[in-house]
């Protein structure tokens, strides 16, 4: 009976922590998507300054979180998302408007493939 009780309060603990995690995931991948489109229209609108300034930014905020997501997300998404973000912060200080845009998709296809990939759906199981 012991090992019952046991194992049931280590299965609800780990559930606790997947929900927790995928929260928490889904939090910052809205977060990171929201500074994308800033970014996104910062370059449309060709505010080369302070597109490059926000891209630091998102990369600095990225960096901060990169640690964390680690855990639940496999490395090279987040390898792809940091040179993705090195090359965006090139092209808006070089203000080429055809390659930032193309880079700032590309950050936002990343981050919005991470969430998919964590989240609790039928195919993402099997």
């Amino acid at each position: 009976m012991k090992n019952i009780v046991i194992s049931l309060i280590l299965f609800i603990a780990l559930i606790f922590g997947v929900f927790i995690s995928l929260n928490y995931l889904s939090t910052m991948c809205n977060d990171l998507v929201k500074k994308s489109d800033t970014i996104e229209e910062q370059i449309a609108k060709e505010n080369w300054q302070e597109a490059y300034n926000s891209s630091m930014k998102l990369t600095d905020d990225w960096k901060e979180h990169c640690d964390t997501i680690s855990f639940f997300v496999h490395h090279q998404e987040i390898d792809n998302i940091d040179n993705e973000l090195w090359k965006l912060s090139q092209y808006t200080k070089c203000r080429n408007k055809d390659e930032s845009l193309a880079s700032i998709h590309v950050v936002k296809f990343y981050i919005n493939h991470i969430k998919n990939l964590e989240n609790v759906s039928i195919q993402n199981i099997l």
